[in-house]
């Protein structure tokens, strides 16, 4: 049952896809008070409830306890104090002895929520500006919940079969010598790969839909020999367009008053990476096509992979800001003050601040003038409908892969997410865990952090602990930051062990896969906490490091430095699958309970529940040349049991639960 409930002069966000009458009644379990900073939204919170959702955010799974805020912006590193990530993903469920409802904030403005910090017996959103609507879902349980929900929002975005095979990527030394070199020496060590990202630096000046012509001689033919041997590539598409009428993209938008405007009416301009920029106005249709047709020269190429970056937006600067700086500087120096000098030690706060600079970066919605500030959350999703927009222009039925940093739910229907600019932490590779089912109750099933961490400098132990988690997860990537120690699976010492970790998870792409696609198709999680599937388990809810993976599989990676092995907690009986790669696979049957679990550097360990079995496959080199024909049962099964396997072609948008095939193992 969902009730939708509205405020103030709602926008159009585009979240949902079924359309429901408003209700003249009050909402349900929240009391509502206009207040100063907002219309604030509370609930009592009893002793037991928890509190599940808000995707990419910090912390653990049950969010309560801590403040969150939807203002998506670019500010990393990810740490604990944290309030506002990249991404708005309001949605919530409450679950205790008494209560189980989830609740959607379709709100593209800032929003807070307080769950649990001020006052622990307390949940307290707010949204500045009141202009929303709320959608109130009841169920018998969270996954019911969430159901419901997903049939809401609509079917989350579809990838292509390629896309789920392991991705390198760096920034900083991105060029056809470079992959070359890869390739050749991951052939050497059997390490699989299906896709290479193309970072800015393999762009001329940091410019979107160009190529670094020292970098790339010939990207036409580079592109063909790569897919001649079933190499993808994934160029990075940022979200601002550097003001120069000698750049086709300037140009062709400036014919349409493509971009956002100024106070004043004249073209917003902010700094980014390509210099002086404009940022397309994706509230508008027209200009939504303009934006998707860009892409076209890249998918004629045959490059049927993009990856959408800086599109919160993120700015570095903007005049008023260098002004500010300036005006701060010369009082500074005229008479100091600590105060000053400590503004200036907080310099990227001054040159790009969002609460001076959003309400001054204006919207066409509709024919009405709207400052960035009340619809910011949304604007990255808008980039993402305006690509699957120029996917749909090239070939209507042809699944492309993209994943986007900034998004909203909505979005989901058209791209994945990867989750920001990470770093080579270990509290990250938990934290990678822990976002996983949040981001799939938003929609979000095409998900995955950078393997080892994007910032700082990883070390072989984290890299293939990292990658023992990254097997499971649908986007595979492996991505680093320039002047960080390089990735390339080939630069470590433990390369032999990290490749044979790889080669796992194209041999449990046939169960990858079809998990993903039937979550998406009915509208379900890929991954879960224990909690929901194991609700009346009071040691089961409470575990935060293990995950449940379709009916069938438990994960718990090894998330902590020097540790050879870990504690493991199996609410019912299963059979532990412990390896070091395709040839070296020991059953274990374990009993319910808490258990130690050895294992070495090189090892994992997954859990799969008794009388149930999943499919594995002979390893390949590219998820294309995975051969179904060698697909084998692995499992404990003492009574018959039956898997539903999903398979099609892997590049239609055309799907349906028809291309299950049913294996059954007795």
């Amino acid at each position: 049952m969902i009730k939708k409930y509205s405020y103030g002069v709602p926008f159009e966000t585009y979240a949902t896809v079924r359309k429901l009458e408003a209700e003249k009644g009050r909402i349900p379990y929240f009391a509502v008070e206009k207040k100063e900073n907002g219309l604030v939204f509370s609930v009592p919170l009893d002793k037991d409830d928890a509190i599940y959702g808000l995707g990419e955010n910090v912390r653990g799974i049950n969010k309560r306890g801590f403040i969150y805020q939807s203002d998506n912006r670019d500010d990393s590193p990810e740490t604990e104090g944290k309030h506002a990530l990249y991404g708005a993903y309001n949605f919530m469920v409450f679950k205790g002895e008494k209560k189980c409802f989830g609740v959607f904030f379709d709100d593209p403005g800032e929003m807070l929520f307080d769950l649990g910090y001020t006052d622990p017996e307390e949940a307290v959103i707010t949204s500045r500006f009141g202009d929303l609507e709320v959608f109130i879902i009841d169920g018998n349980d969270v996954k019911a919940v969430i159901r419901e929900f997903r049939g809401l929002i609509g079917r989350s975005y579809l990838a292509p079969k390629w896309a789920f095979g392991y991705i390198q990527s760096r920034f900083g030394d991105v060029s056809e010598k470079e992959i070359e070199k890869t390739l050749a020496e991951y052939e050497k060590i059997g390490m699989p790969v299906d896709s290479f990202c193309i970072d800015i630096d393999g762009l001329e000046n940091f410019q979107n839909f160009s190529w670094n012509r020292e970098n790339f001689k010939d990207p036409a033919a580079f592109t063909r020999s790569l897919l001649d041997r079933g190499i993808h590539l994934i160029p990075i598409v940022d979200v601002a367009i550097r003001q120069d009428k000698e750049i086709k993209e300037y140009a062709s938008g400036e014919e349409i008053r493509a971009f956002c405007s100024g106070e004043s009416g004249e073209e917003f301009t902010a700094y980014v990476w390509p210099g002086s920029c404009v940022f397309p106005d994706y509230f508008r249709e027209d200009v939504r096509k303009w934006f998707g047709h860009c892409y076209q020269d890249y998918l004629n190429m045959g490059i049927h992979g993009f990856w959408n970056d800086m599109n919160e937006p993120s700015i570095f600067a903007t005049q008023k800001g260098f002004r500010e700086l300036a005006d701060i500087a010369k009082q500074t120096a005229e008479k100091y003050h600590f105060l000053g000098f400590a503004r200036l030690k907080g310099v990227d706060s001054i040159l790009y601040d969002p609460k001076r600079d959003n309400g001054n970066f204006m919207h066409d919605i509709d024919g009405r003038k709207v400052p960035n500030e009340r619809v910011h959350n949304i604007y990255g999703a808008m980039m993402s409908q305006a690509t699957d927009a120029g996917f749909r222009e090239y070939d209507p039925d042809l699944r492309c892969t993209l994943f986007t940093r900034s998004s909203a739910i909505g979005a989901h229907r058209y791209t994945g997410v990867w989750l920001g600019d990470n770093s080579s932490w270990w509290s990250h590779l938990l934290q990678n865990l822990k976002w996983l089912p949040s981001m799939n109750m938003c929609g979000y099933l095409y998900t995955g952090a950078d393997l080892g961490g994007f910032k700082e400098n990883t070390s072989d132990e984290l890299m293939l602990r990292w990658l023992q988690l990254g097997i499971f997860v649908p986007i595979m990537r492996n991505h680093s930051e320039f002047g960080t120690r390089h990735q390339e699976i080939y630069h470590f010492t433990y390369k032999e062990a990290m490749a044979r970790i790889v080669q796992l998870r194209y041999s449990l792409f046939p169960y990858i896969y079809s998990e993903y696609m039937k979550a998406a198709l009915r509208d379900e999680c890929m991954f879960k906490p224990l909690a929901f599937d194991y609700p009346d388990d009071r040691r089961a809810i409470q575990v935060e490091d293990q995950l449940m993976l379709g009916d069938e599989v438990m994960i718990a990676p090894v998330y902590t430095q020097n540790s050879l092995g870990r504690y493991v907690y199996l609410p019912e009986d299963m059979l532990m699958i412990r390896t070091r790669g395709v040839d070296d696979i020991e059953e274990v049957k374990l009993e319910k309970g808490d258990h130690w679990i050895d294992l070495d550097t090189d090892q994992l360990a997954f859990f799969i529940k008794k009388d149930r079995a999943i499919p594995f496959a002979d390893t390949a080199d590219r998820i294309a040349r995975v051969d179904y024909g060698t697909i084998r049962m692995l499992g404990w099964v003492e009574k018959p049991y039956t898997y539903e396997l999903y398979d099609d072609d892997g590049l239609s948008r055309t799907v349906s639960l028809d291309s299950i095939r049913k294996i059954t193992v007795k």
